[in-house]
């Protein structure tokens, strides 16, 4: 959860490595049992709006990729 919440940062190096751990994360079954996806879809999507504004074309890919992950379960 402390991952999810981190990602209403507005900075971007910040982002990029959450979105990177949570990507490990996501292909972890444990993951989604303890329900921890449904807790950060909300954080994500805050995130993907934020780089959206910022211009951030790199990280909405790697956040995207990030959010496909957790829908696709």
């Amino acid at each position: 959860e402390l991952l999810f919440e981190r990602l209403y940062s507005r900075n971007s190096y910040h982002i990029r490595l959450l979105f990177q751990c949570l990507t490990l994360l996501s292909e972890v079954p444990t993951f989604f049992s303890h329900f921890h996806s449904v807790y950060g879809i909300d954080s994500v999507i805050a995130a993907l709006n934020t780089l959206q504004q910022m211009n951030q074309k790199k990280l909405l890919v790697d956040g995207l990729t990030l959010l496909r992950n957790i829908l696709q379960r």
